[in-house]
């Protein structure tokens, strides 16, 4: 199907427009591919995530901009550095939701 925003889902690979249209709450890990989003869509995407994830639940992401929100703590206090087909050395933040 194709979403609001017009990014379709394909089989394997959800799109972002499932983070909108789907309910978070059974979510016990998630991967955000945010290099690419612009603000509004980040911030919109930050806000879901803390309305909706339950507590204990991970969030994968390459941006830390999630430890400026109350319910979310880093992992780790240094970033995972892992490769990508772009970068042999990608920085990855993960956070757990505490409340």
């Amino acid at each position: 199907f194709q979403a609001e925003d017009g990014i379709r889902d394909q089989p394997r690979s959800r799109g972002l427009g499932d983070v909108y249209k789907r309910q978070l709450c059974d979510v016990g890990i998630i991967v955000l591919t945010s290099m690419c989003w612009d603000d509004a869509v980040y911030d919109a995407v930050l806000e879901k995530l803390a309305e909706e994830l339950r507590a204990g639940a991970f969030v994968i992401d390459y941006r830390g901009n999630l430890a400026q929100k109350d319910k979310f703590a880093l992992v780790s206090k240094d970033s995972l550095r892992a490769p990508v087909s772009w970068n042999p050395g990608q920085r990855f933040y993960v956070f757990k939701k505490v409340a």
